[in-house]
């Protein structure tokens, strides 16, 4: 029974592996079709005229997206609206962060940081991945092995067993024979992993896929340590440079402030910025003193507001934080992916060594009990 549940649990695990691989490979296949028009815009060129050429070399993901988007923006759709309308798992984010660039006339630069912030993101919410798909290949060609190995090893002790007269156990007549079914299903689950999971990793997401935005996922992800670091730094580089772009636009603190509870950030982070714009309205004159009456902030946010504010420059006080926090996120993204992938080695390595023993254990089980013993 032990076996028939370690395999079941194998190929769940496969199956769901490769379904989250194609999500994220459709999610990510989005945020390159944003790349393309963040380059496109960057550097002055047609931005319709460049899609529709695209549009006959994208991939399988990627060509009803820009197909819709062309559409759109032929017809004079705004760029946010096309850009949430070209596919569902368009980023809402990254649409936040476009619309907060065209009111603020910087659209290049708003697009160039939605890139950014959706790498960093997807990196870090599916760097789980190869620990999951190392475990599933693992689990499931030890469990093709087992089986075949039940098949060789299974007829040799009942040879055995006939010649020193002892009984065979019904119980192993069944479980030797359930073994080629399992065999085939274990074969199949490694071919599913094999040639689809791996490549849709490698050429799809390269784990870079995103996963949902759920409220009880963000809950999740923010009481974990590595995670909530991740997260609130990347939500400080937006959160700054969607700032300096509405000051230098001419909206005041109160405004830019508001603007950042309509950004597609986790739940925590609109609700910390909605109630600084709160406070704010209600009478606070200084920023970065609102910002700390709300806590949850870092202290080297809040200097660097304080000295902006005081040396009357904020918008540049508040690109060099995006700068500094968008380089932060890179590094803790480096980080949390080689510690990932040190867990996934560890994890393996584990069950590797296991797994001989577990086996051995289960034979000699078999043999004692075909004795009699």
């Amino acid at each position: 029974m032990f076996f028939l549940i370690l395999l079941l649990l194998a190929l769940g695990l496969a199956i769901y592996t490769t379904y989250l691989c194609l999500i994220a490979s459709r999610r990510r296949a989005a945020d390159r079709v944003l790349a393309l028009v963040s380059d496109t815009v960057s550097q002055n060129l047609p931005l319709l005229q460049v899609l529709v050429y695209a549009r006959d070399e994208a991939s399988l993901w990627e060509r009803p997206m820009l197909k819709r988007l062309t559409s759109d923006l032929a017809d004079g759709i705004p760029l946010d609206e096309a850009l949430a309308r070209c596919d569902s798992l368009m980023p809402p984010l990254a649409v936040s962060q476009v619309r907060q660039g065209i009111r603020c006339g910087r659209l290049s630069e708003s697009l160039r940081a939605a890139v950014r912030a959706q790498d960093n993101r997807a990196a870090r919410r599916t760097a789980w991945f190869a620990p999951m798909l190392y475990l599933s290949l693992l689990v499931l060609t030890a469990t093709s092995l087992a089986a075949l190995q039940g098949n060789l090893i299974y007829p040799k002790y009942r040879e055995i067993l006939d010649d020193f007269g002892g009984q065979w156990p019904p119980f192993l007549d069944l479980t030797a024979g359930t073994l080629d079914f399992l065999a085939g299903l274990a074969t199949f689950g490694g071919l599913l992993m094999l040639f689809v999971a791996l490549p849709l990793m490698a050429r799809g997401c390269g784990l870079t896929g995103r996963g949902g935005l759920s409220i009880l996922a963000d809950l999740i992800r923010w009481a974990l340590p590595g995670w909530r670091s991740s997260e609130r730094t990347m939500c400080l580089a937006v959160a700054a440079r969607q700032m300096a772009l509405a000051l230098e636009a001419g909206a005041t603190d109160a405004e830019a402030i508001d603007q950042l509870s309509s950004l597609g950030l986790n739940v925590i982070m609109r609700r910390r910025f909605r109630r600084v714009a709160d406070l704010h309205r209600s009478g606070q004159k200084s920023l970065a003193a609102s910002f700390a009456a709300v806590g949850g902030f870092p202290h080297h946010f809040l200097w660097t507001l304080a000295t902006g504010e005081a040396a009357g420059n904020l918008p540049l006080a508040l690109r060099l934080l995006a700068d500094d926090y968008e380089a932060r996120s890179d590094r803790l993204k480096q980080l949390l992916f080689s510690v990932v992938q040190v867990l996934g080695v560890v994890l393996v390595a584990a069950f590797t060594a296991l797994q001989p023993l577990a086996w051995i254990h289960v034979w000699q089980g078999a043999v004692q009990a075909a004795m009699g013993r």
